[in-house]
């Protein structure tokens, strides 16, 4: 084949001139340089390169060089990088002369102006310390990770602690009222305590499935007030959403005291339904709580603050920024709604 006048030579490869590699211009690269033929073999070098593995490559196969981590990734790293299309950024971990370095491999093909293959161009990146110090980051992650989910285990023993002082302290009470009271602080202890216990199982100890939280919830206050299942029955329809744990507390507290009023007021014969949902929509949470009791007393609305229930119940709300509204009669239906995040 007539080579172009134009070309230049670099150890027997026609490099085009429009490459501009003549001369020793390589060598000014900061990053190693390696230009191999057709067979993978090592032609030229520049300077950079030469400080990681000296002259003595010249005329040695590429792949014999480096050795891989994994031998079994070689056939896919030469595969990658020498398929004739150009390739950039391949992240490679490679030991070299017993070393361990991490690299961003880059290739070209050299052709000539018939575009006819005369090898390849590599450029190395070395990431080593970046790859360390990352390695070193998710070391620490993962340990204050760990350490966040025992705190959270730990919180949650302490408040089964307490909720066991409740029952005893029910045991010996004499007041009817004081009961009532201490029950309805267990559920709001367990509702806190279940949250801890939802953080420590998850991989993210900052967020919650809402879905799995509510169902969860409901089956503990059942427990509390010692409901029969088969009389006042409790269904959600949730999407899968996950929010941070403060959103979480307040709505596990503000469902709390919704099942909480119902269980206690909106069943006198004993059965019921309650239903809760809960859905993002536009950008608005929206939780809609319902049951097929009663209904609210004429004079609720304007005797709602008397109690502590309805008191927390209206601080939650304005916590999350969000807007109550109440339906009554066929049953009692709250819809609220605040922004999300």
């Amino acid at each position: 084949m007539k080579k172009n006048t134009t070309d230049k030579v670099i150890d027997n490869i026609p490099i085009p001139q429009k490459l501009s590699f003549e001369g020793d211009y390589i060598d000014l690269l900061p990053a190693p340089v390696i230009i191999v033929d057709n067979t993978l073999k090592v032609k030229r070098v520049n300077a950079a390169a030469r400080n990681l593995f000296n002259d003595s490559i010249i005329n040695t196969s590429f792949t014999d060089i480096f050795d891989p981590v994994n031998t079994n990734e070689k056939q896919i790293f030469t595969h990658e990088l020498f398929n004739g299309m150009p390739k950039l950024n391949y992240e490679v971990a490679l030991k070299i002369d017993g070393k361990l370095l991490n690299f961003l491999v880059s290739t070209a093909s050299l052709k000539d102006d018939h575009e006819i293959s005369q090898g390849y161009i590599i450029n190395l990146t070395e990431i080593t310390k970046q790859i360390e110090n990352l390695n070193i980051i998710n070391t620490e992650l993962k340990e204050k990770s760990i350490l966040l989910k025992e705190i959270h285990h730990r919180i949650k023993n302490n408040l089964q602690i307490i909720n066991s002082i409740l029952t005893l302290q029910m045991y010996y009470a004499q007041n009817q009222e004081l009961s009532v009271l201490l029950v309805e602080l267990q559920a709001r202890i367990r509702t806190i305590a279940l949250i801890h216990e939802k953080l420590y199982q998850t991989d993210n100890p900052t967020e919650i499935n809402i879905c799995s939280f509510m169902k969860d919830l409901s089956k503990i206050l059942i427990q509390i007030y010692d409901v029969n299942s088969d009389f006042i029955r409790f269904s959600c329809d949730i999407e899968e959403i996950v929010l941070e744990t403060d959103l979480v507390l307040q709505l596990g507290l503000i469902i709390n005291e919704l099942i909480t009023n119902s269980i206690k007021h909106a069943f006198p014969s004993g059965k019921g339904e309650i239903l809760v949902t809960f859905q993002l929509i536009g950008d608005m949470y929206e939780l809609h709580f319902k049951d097929d009791g009663i209904g609210i007393p004429d004079n609720f609305l304007s005797n709602k603050t008397e109690t502590l229930g309805s008191q927390l119940l209206e601080t939650l709300i304005q916590q999350l920024n969000g807007t109550l509204k109440i339906k009554s009669k066929p049953g009692t239906e709250y819809i609220i709604t605040f922004p999300g995040s």
